[in-house]
């Protein structure tokens, strides 16, 4: 029983607790006991994370008050240590001067990839809160130590001050000579190579220019605002199109996408080229090409478009596959091809026998093909989620408030397991907020969402939200602090 406690979530079970640690017989049952008091993954209690921090905050100076007391015996006692150095305990404020002896040394266990030592604390810190006083250094250690380009620890403490201080940053590089890269020599995680030039401008490569525009909108858009795309560089990345092209299998649609980006003229000029040779291509054009033709302007393609989906998902559930070309029905942007996959998304939705646990679940090509339609296309979204929030079976009921909280990053109030007449009540608000979200974008929604969990938003959209959604991006409730940092990277771009 004493290991149990600790599930009800409560005060008086953390005050259970820690009378319980003053027995030396039942001390390791109470140590249990906390651990999954403290634990947010493993509660089986249903609370809110707020809630859940707020009972953490009181268990911290407990822990230190019982780590005082003389019965406890040894091995609880180090549990009780390591709870209260891992979860309270705040880091140091670091060092620039000793961070510079620990980050220079050549042997630091970090840049071989030990996560452990002082090292790599340090980079862990920098990358949560970046410093700009320690940009020197960090460019410093990209220059001086080769093993550490390998290392994804430094990477990120990089990359995020990169992102931070950009200017500073790219400084920085001109300054040792590495805004030229570092050769084809050297060898470095993904996140320098393309992550930290991106960041601060600097485009050196193809695979760079790529990495760029495979961004979302409003960041490509900023990117372009601030920064120049070299000019022999669009020419190259054209060429390889213009190569695919001739080739035969023809180009990629994404490549073209990427492209339409930074020379639309170019991209359908390369487009109609691959369109007339479409039939001489190996394997046939594909519904990505397809679907990249539509949405640029050719809409009598959309029967072929429609019909090699089609055809296509017939080849891929004879392999006992998932099919994913539906999914270019809505990159069409057409609202015919809008309809198809519409139609094919609800003839998804059935019942399928789960052998393992001897139960039903709601089809996963359903759920798949469902969770698509956000953000693009929230009326729809939301119309389907709402009716399997409404269900009388409780595998539909699941899945449905899974796609609610991974669109929203909260279930608002509303549990699947509840009783039909608590469900009632939530669905009393849930249900008018959901079909206030059909016209709306995604910035609207999360905006109206903020508002709808209290935060204060006055009017529409504006850079006068920042402060309000400074402070909700810092709360311990992920519904809050998840769609207020959405809305401050995209408004910040904007």
């Amino acid at each position: 029983v004493a290991g149990c406690v600790g599930e009800t979530k409560k005060e008086k079970a953390l005050e259970l607790i820690f009378r319980l640690l003053r027995e030396p017989d039942l001390a390791d049952a109470a140590v249990s006991s906390l651990r999954e008091f403290l634990d947010t993954d493993r509660r089986r209690v249903r609370i809110s994370p707020v809630e859940q921090a707020r009972l953490n905050k009181l268990a911290g100076p407990m822990i230190a008050q019982a780590l005082t007391w003389k019965n406890i015996p040894k091995e609880p006692r180090r549990i009780l240590k390591v709870f209260l150095d891992y979860r309270y305990k705040k880091p140091p404020e670091i060092d620039l001067e000793s961070a510079t002896k620990t980050l220079l040394n050549p042997k630091e266990p970090t840049y071989r990839g030990y996560a452990h030592g002082e090292g790599h604390k340090i980079l862990e810190q920098l990358k949560a809160a970046p410093r700009k006083e320690f940009v020197p250094l960090l460019v410093k250690i990209l220059h001086d130590i080769p093993k550490a380009r390998k290392d994804w620890t430094f990477a990120g403490a990089l990359v995020a001050h990169a992102r931070a201080f950009p200017d500073a940053v790219r400084k920085g590089l001109v300054k040792h000579g590495l805004d030229g890269g570092f050769g084809s020599t050297t060898d470095a995680v993904d996140s320098i190579s393309f992550d930290l030039y991106v960041a601060v401008g600097i485009l050196n490569t193809c695979g760079q220019l790529t990495s760029m525009l495979a961004g979302p909108d409003h960041a490509v858009r900023r990117w372009l605002r601030k920064y120049k795309v070299p000019a022999h560089l669009v020419s190259e990345f054209k060429q390889s199109i213009e190569n695919d092209v001739a080739g035969t299998s023809g180009p990629s649609w994404w490549d073209l996408q990427l492209l339409l980006r930074i020379a639309p003229n170019d991209a359908k000029r390369l487009l109609e080229r691959a369109l007339e040779k479409r039939k001489s291509y190996r394997g046939g054009i594909g519904c990505g090409l397809l679907a990249f033709a539509v949405k640029c302007g050719r809409k009598e393609l959309c029967d072929e478009l429609i019909t090699t989906v089609h055809n296509s998902m017939k080849e891929k559930r004879s392999q006992g596959s998932i099919p994913s070309s539906p999914r270019f029905l809505l990159l069409a942007g057409d609202e015919r091809a809008l309809r198809e996959y519409l139609k094919i998304l609800d003839s998804a939705k059935r019942l399928r026998s789960n052998p393992f646990y001897n139960s039903s679940d709601l089809d996963y090509e359903y759920t798949q093909l469902l969770g698509q339609l956000f953000p693009s296309h929230p009326g729809d979204y939301f119309k389907r989620v709402l009716a399997l929030l409404e269900s009388d079976s409780l595998p539909v009921r699941e899945r449905g408030q899974e796609l609610l909280k991974s669109s929203l990053h909260t279930t608002l109030g509303y549990d699947c397991k509840a009783f039909a007449s608590q469900r009632a009540q939530v669905m009393k608000k849930l249900k008018p907020l959901l079909k206030e979200f059909h016209p709306m974008t995604e910035l609207e929604i999360r905006g109206r969402l903020l508002k709808e969990l209290g935060v204060t938003l006055e009017g529409n959209a504006s850079k006068d939200w920042l402060p309000a959604l400074e402070a909700a991006s810092k709360s311990p409730d992920p519904a809050l602090a998840q769609n207020a940092r959405w809305l401050i990277y995209v408004m910040k771009d904007e």
